[in-house]
Order: C-alpha cells, then structure tokens, then sequence
C-alpha cells in the first residue's frame, strides 16, 4: 500500500518514500521495516498493529507508518536504532492521524527551524552546536485548534 502519486508530490523536503527511494537516500528500507517491529514492544500503542513503513526521513530517525486495515492513518514514529524491543513509551510517536496532519507537523516544525535558523543569523539565539542540535530546545506544543511552539 505505497503512497499514492498526490501523497508522493506531497512528501515533504528531506523525506524519503519506500516505494519510491530518493538519490539521497541510502538507507535499508526493509531494515527501517525490520527496526520498527523490533522496536515495538508489547506496551506500545502499535504492538500487533498491521502498519507498513511508507516513508522515512533521511536526516533523522523519524518513519512514517501507514495503517494497513485503516490507509487513511499515519503513525510517524522516531526510532531508537537501539536494536531492541523498547519500553518506556518508545519509539516515541511524533504524530498519529491522517495525511494532513503529518503535513500540518511537518510544516510546523520546519516553520519553527526556520525562525530559529534567522534568530541565529541575526544573533538572538545561540548557534547550533557542532552536533547539529540548538542550544536551547525547540518544542512544539499540539493544542486543540493547532500547533504552537515556544
């Protein structure tokens, strides 16, 4: 059950479809596939849930999980790479509902890098460190009516 061609010319920046790999990507995706069931344990949401990894991003750890007996659902999980059933909450769920709301985020959170990428340009924020991580978080609050961050 790939993306459909509409949901493809969608996918944001720096993500990369399964079906469809980019020239960027050099990534396993049946390894992704393999890591997300090895990572969800029997107390997590998605245990014995049927979902097929559609898509992943290139840079960081995030997949985006579509629900097999439910397509118009969206799970985007970030994965520990650890190698071993996780507990705690883990995989964290970063988003779960449909297309739309996966888009919603992601713009969201490009919105925010953006923003703090100009703060930093402009000398209001510390820099990125060397490891790519902002020296202070940038967290993105999901209220009723839509997306804040602070």
């Amino acid at each position: 059950m790939p993306l459909t061609e509409s949901q493809l010319s969608a996918l944001p920046e720096g993500w990369c479809a399964t079906a469809r790999p980019s020239e960027e990507c050099d990534m396993s995706h049946s390894g992704i596939a393999e890591e997300v069931a090895v990572e969800v344990s029997a107390e997590h949401p998605l245990f014995g849930v049927a979902v097929e990894v559609v898509a992943h991003d290139v840079a960081f750890d995030d997949v985006l999980c579509q629900h097999v007996e439910d397509p118009e659902r969206f799970t985007e999980v970030h994965l520990t790479w650890a190698r071993r059933a996780e507990s705690f909450g883990l995989p964290s769920i970063e988003c779960d509902g449909g297309w739309a709301d996966f888009l919603r985020l992601q713009q969201a959170i490009s919105a925010v890098s953006e923003s703090a990428a100009e703060e930093e340009r402009l000398g209001l924020r510390e820099p990125m460190t060397e490891a790519g991580t902002p020296s202070r978080p940038i967290v993105l609050r999901a209220p009723a009516s839509g997306l804040d961050s602070e």
